[in-house]
């Protein structure tokens, strides 16, 4: 393989060289642009040929075939074959649909396979895994696989490099590079082809912590203020305020961006106790609540008793959630029934047609065989006529000549 200027000199000699016998032949088997001819010293006893340099060109990367001949004077022909390499841009990189698919999403709760494609008309030499987690940059260990390699050396070849799931446990913001250097030299990465891969693996809940408040607190006060912190180790996306299990205030991450995740809730005083939960959500879809706070805000009066009914905020979303998840399931059982019962009634239809023109074609065979019968019956019968009527004019035939006598 050639990365570098490749100027291809051609030289025939030979003492009884055939002037003008000469053949120079390029072809290629994945594309190319073959060198013109540039110059050429003939002789008496042979011939010298230049060609220009291949392109620098990405359509001029390819495997060639050249093939030179030449006669003499006797009609002796001599033919040399070579082949070899154009490779000045190394390797083409891509990703998995799968691993593509995935990446079209940033934030993840799961770690996962991150699957890179490598095509190069050269033997793939060396492999490295850049993996910066959080900024900081490791080494990672990636699968290398060959999924296919022309036939005579002279192909593309095609890669797949697997870093696994297992490089990415940790919460943080990954970027994955790959670099590779080829048998011609070149080195390539996915970062410099514009191939970024990046995201965000989150398996942590937002935290929200409660501070000003405990639970069955009292408070003699016309309001009260109680401020809360939200936190996430990347990204908010929202969090929710419920008092006694109805929503009472919703923030959105830009909202929450600004505050820095810090909310002042402020409370009015009612005779009853009153229950104060927090819900926050983060961008990779991990939830966190706050226990229930039970607590009683007034100016004056006795306590009631410390007594909660209902059910929580948490409670009421745990329960539409399963309420969803079992209505899906049931969804999907309808969908696969009426799927089972559509192929048992199309299976039945194939088999009573299957029937129907077994039972035609029986009909069909007895029609055959009785009318085989009453030919072969009729053939009987006309020889039976030929041979009695044959018998008559015989007869006929001896009682006149009798008479003559």
């Amino acid at each position: 393989a050639y990365s570098g200027i490749v100027r291809i000199v051609c030289s025939i000699q030979d003492r009884w060289y055939q002037k003008g016998s000469d053949s120079i032949q390029f072809s290629s088997l994945s594309g190319g642009k073959p060198p013109l001819e540039t110059g050429r010293r003939e002789s008496e006893e042979g011939v010298e040929i230049q060609f220009a340099d291949f392109d620098h060109t990405k359509e001029a990367d390819a495997w060639y075939h050249m093939t030179v001949s030449a006669q003499d004077l006797a009609g002796s022909v001599r033919r040399e074959e070579l082949i070899f390499c154009i490779n000045r841009h190394g390797s083409v990189y891509g990703l998995e649909p799968e691993s593509l698919k995935k990446l079209q999403t940033y934030y993840h709760t799961e770690p996962f396979d991150v699957v890179f494609l490598e095509s190069n008309i050269s033997d793939v030499k060396n492999t490295t895994v850049l993996v910066m987690k959080d900024g900081k940059k490791t080494n990672a260990e990636a699968r290398r696989e060959m999924l296919s390699h022309a036939a005579g050396n002279t192909g593309i070849r095609r890669y797949r490099h697997v870093v696994a799931a297992t490089q990415f446990q940790e919460s943080g913001v990954y970027d994955v590079i790959l670099m590779t250097s080829d048998q011609a030299g070149n080195h390539a990465d996915s970062q410099r082809q514009n191939l970024p891969v990046r995201f965000a693996i989150d398996t942590e809940p937002p935290q929200c912590l409660v501070s000003g408040i405990e639970k069955f607190g009292v408070y003699r006060a016309d309001e009260l203020t109680v401020g809360v912190h939200v936190r996430d180790n990347l990204a908010l996306r929202r969090a929710v305020v419920y008092l006694n299990a109805e929503p009472l205030m919703t923030y959105s991450a830009r909202q929450l961006r600004g505050n820095g995740g810090i909310l002042k809730i402020t409370l009015d005083a009612s005779q009853t106790w009153q229950r104060l939960q927090i819900f926050a959500a983060d961008e990779a879809g991990n939830e966190g609540w706050t226990e229930e706070y039970p607590l009683l805000i007034s100016r004056n009066g006795a306590v009631p008793e410390r007594k909660v009914s209902g059910e929580s905020a948490r409670e009421l979303a745990d329960r539409r959630k399963a309420s969803e998840t079992e209505e899906e399931v049931t969804r999907v059982e309808w969908y696969r029934r009426g799927q089972f019962e559509a192929e048992e009634s199309a299976l039945n239809r194939d088999s009573a047609r299957i029937t129907h023109g077994d039972s035609h074609l029986d009909s069909r065979r007895e029609k055959q065989k009785w009318t085989h019968r009453q030919t072969i019956l009729t053939l009987i019968l006309l020889s039976v006529c030929g041979s009695v009527c044959l018998f008559i004019i015989r007869k006929v035939k001896t009682n006149r000549e009798g008479k003559l006598k």
